[in-house]
Order: structure tokens, then C-alpha cells, then sequence
């Protein structure tokens, strides 16, 4: 069985509780298209994304996004709060100042200031993602086309391996939903 790290965040915060939660998947190159949908459903956050290896040479690492019903092409906080982590833990390192994601939108250059603790990460979607984007989904993107988005600060709450899930119950609060069709 191989391991894989996952860390949870709060991006655009820096307190654990705020900004917005992101799951991330370290090296999951050897996960399928349904374990990874089936994993960001587990997990049940805004948005569980998946760093893997890039498919060109011109990209820093690719990463795919998944809410818990389905696969996006793009989403701001996801490719902050995933560049943060592939910076954390050695997955990717920035050239010069600048990571070069790839995603389904096509390659977002992600520029790197300052060093961990004080890291602060800028996106600016190039027009080349921005058509790729909107020719998969032009309602999706309709408007938001080369907004730059700032990520000031992130806040690990934990960093636990992916298949262990009696630790990463304890490092969240549990959700009951009540099962459609009980009575009383």
C-alpha cells in the first residue's frame, strides 16, 4: 500500500477555522479518476484537489480539483492553498520567483514571494488558460476571466496520511446528517 501525505488548510487565513478549507493530496499520480472523486466526497470539503506530476515540461506540477459531486477545471483558492503545499513539502519549487501550474484551464504561472512562514502566492490566469477555461465551460467563467487573486496567509490544521481515517476523523469535527427516510 502506498502512502501518501494530505494536509487540510484554511486558505486566505491565518487561523485555523477560517478563510476557506482545501484538502490536498500529495503524489496521488497513482490514484484513479474515481478514487479521487471518492476521496474528495469523504472528506466533504468546498474543494479537495490532487497534486500530481506535470505532463510538460513547461509546468511546475498539475493539479486536478474536485468538489464532493464532480471534477473543476480552475478555482482560486484550491491552486493557492495546493502551490503552498507542493512548496511545504518539496513536491515542486519555484524558479525564479514562479511555480507554473497545470490544470484543465492550461498552465497558470503562480508567482512565489518570500519564504514559508511569510509566503505570499499571486495567480494572474494568463489568456491561454482563459480560453481553455471557456471553451470548457463558458458559463462557468463568465466575468472572472483574468482576476488576480491574492493568498496572504494559510493555516495547516493537519497533515495525515489519506488511508488512515480513524486519525483524520479525530483531526476534524465529525457531520451527522440525518438518513432520508428515518422516522420520528
Amino acid at each position: 500500500m502506498t502512502l501518501h501525505r494530505y494536509f487540510q488548510l484554511d486558505v486566505f487565513s491565518h487561523r485555523p477555522g477560517g478563510g476557506n478549507p482545501l484538502g490536498v493530496v500529495v503524489g496521488a499520480d497513482d490514484w484513479s479518476d474515481a478514487a479521487m472523486q471518492a476521496f474528495a466526497k469523504w472528506t466533504d470539503i468546498v474543494e479537495t484537489t490532487f497534486l500530481l506530476r506535470p505532463t510538460t515540461n513547461a509546468a511546475s506540477y498539475r493539479l486536478r480539483i474536485f468538489t464532493p459531486t464532480r471534477e473543476i477545471a480552475f478555482a482560486g483558492h484550491p491552486s493557492i492553498g495546493s502551490a503552498h503545499v507542493a512548496l511545504l513539502s518539496g513536491f515542486a519549487s519555484a524558479s525564479e520567483g514562479v511555480l507554473i501550474q497545470e490544470c484543465q484551464a492550461g498552465l497558470l504561472p503562480i508567482r512565489v514571494e518570500g519564504e514559508s512562514g511569510q509566503r505570499r502566492l499571486f495567480i494572474h490566469q494568463t489568456r491561454q488558460a482563459s480560453a481553455g477555461l471557456c471553451r470548457r465551460r463558458p458559463a462557468l467563467v463568465a466575468g472572472r476571466i483574468c482576476r488576480r487573486i491574492r493568498a496572504t496567509r494559510l493555516a495547516a490544521r493537519s497533515r495525515l496520511d489519506p488511508q488512515d481515517r480513524a486519525r483524520q476523523r479525530q483531526s476534524r469535527p465529525l457531520r451527522v446528517r440525518p438518513q432520508q427516510g428515518a422516522g420520528t
